[in-house]
């Protein structure tokens, strides 16, 4: 706790003032455990935290998070390229963000309280509505004097260019940064931002690290998102008695959802052979029987018997480089009534298009009904953008 205080002085997140009556929050302590892929508990950590929902307002509070396939796009072009890489933690994240521009008065918790006496808050602390948006805020406004700026589509990303060329490339999540680019990218953006923020951890590509639950490996010859941890901790369903055609009750149906999330998460990030298995779950949530509880448990051996892996190379030439979109449909395969599926997957390839790097994929129902089997079942192909 006393750590947790200290921060709190450090970054100057506030200033004690009179109690002459003034409307205020009140504070709490949240005291968890940090946890490893595997679930298993590692470390305690206490966390100041303001009662924001006692508040009369409801400020604006999106902040924008890096996209999961914007990842493996960056991951791409920086395995092409033999850029750096490498994972940046910021410690205390919100309490390093933008400056409030409302007041706002806690009661500090017991422990700290001084009698007579409030905080007035000067950062977006734990809690408040848009304290991740301020610190959202601080880092926009970090890497734009550092000549960055966001990709189109997702604000989340960013992207340095020098001599009209592409340097450097920064995902940013909450307070992960995964940052990949030339060494003259490092030294006129991400050496500077370490000075801009206080970073708990710095992870170079070379010795691995984790983001977004993912685990990041930079190779002689290209990057590797691997999810093996992950996918050796899904364990199987514990069958019930009773006929196959048996519908589950209602502690089975959270468990079985439970599963179809994991390897969704799973197909999503590095399985792409799961897509459609995990699909076909995800449909079955309401109806689920015991015999899709088994076969569910076939999808687990499945993920567990290869690794879950995906490995980013050299393909070409950047200025090259276009994208490939595959797709294709089915008709009513989905339940048997008025929904088909869909599936594709996006790469990135080189000129003659001889070496890919995947980028998306998806499998999804399709709530339309196509009156026309011909079209709807042809594979298609799109054009390379």
């Amino acid at each position: 706790m006393k750590e947790e205080e200290n921060k709190w002085l450090g970054y100057e997140a506030y200033e004690v003032v009179p109690d002459n009556g003034q409307e205020y929050l009140t504070m709490r302590w949240v005291i968890n455990q940090k946890e490893q892929a595997d679930g298993q508990k590692t470390e305690y950590k206490a966390r100041l935290c303001v009662r924001g929902f006692q508040e009369n307002i409801v400020p604006r509070s999106d902040s924008p998070t890096a996209a999961k396939n914007m990842l493996k796009a960056s991951l791409a072009v920086a395995a092409n390229e033999g850029w750096r890489l490498e994972n940046l933690d910021v410690t205390s994240a919100f309490l390093q963000g933008a400056d409030l521009e409302r007041e706002i008065y806690v009661l500090p918790p017991k422990e700290i309280r001084q009698e007579g006496q409030l905080w007035k808050l000067k950062k977006g602390a734990y809690g408040l509505y848009d304290a991740a948006r301020m610190w959202f805020l601080a880092v926009v406004q970090s890497l734009e004097q550092l000549q960055m700026e966001s990709i189109v589509g997702d604000n989340a990303v960013f992207y340095y260019r020098q001599n009209g060329k592409t340097q450097g490339i920064i995902n940013v999540h909450v307070d992960d940064f995964i940052t990949m680019g030339t060494e003259n990218f490092y030294k006129n953006v991400v050496d500077k931002l370490k000075t801009m923020f206080n970073f708990s951890k710095i992870e170079r590509g070379e010795d691995g690290f984790r983001f977004t639950g993912v685990d990041i490996k930079t190779t002689s010859d290209g990057i590797i998102m691997n999810q093996d941890v992950y996918a050796s901790c899904i364990q199987e369903l514990e069958i019930p008695e009773g006929a196959n055609s048996d519908l589950l009750n209602k502690k089975q149906f959270k468990q079985f959802r439970g599963l179809t999330g994991k390897l969704i998460w799973l197909s999503e990030q590095t399985r792409p052979d799961l897509a459609f298995p995990s699909l076909e779950m995800s449909c079955k949530n309401r109806t689920a029987t015991i015999q899709d509880m088994k076969d569910a448990n076939k999808i687990v051996k499945q993920a567990k018997s290869e690794t879950s892996q995906i490995k980013f190379g050299r393909i070409g030439k950047f200025e090259n480089l276009k994208i490939l979109a595959f797709s294709d449909a089915e008709h009513l395969n989905a339940d048997n009534k008025c929904r088909g599926t869909s599936g594709r997957i996006i790469y990135l390839s080189n000129a003659d298009e001889t070496k890919v790097s995947p980028l998306a994929w998806k499998s999804k129902t399709i709530p339309q009904v196509c009156l026309s089997l011909i079209h709807i079942s042809e594979p298609t192909r799109r054009t390379p953008i």
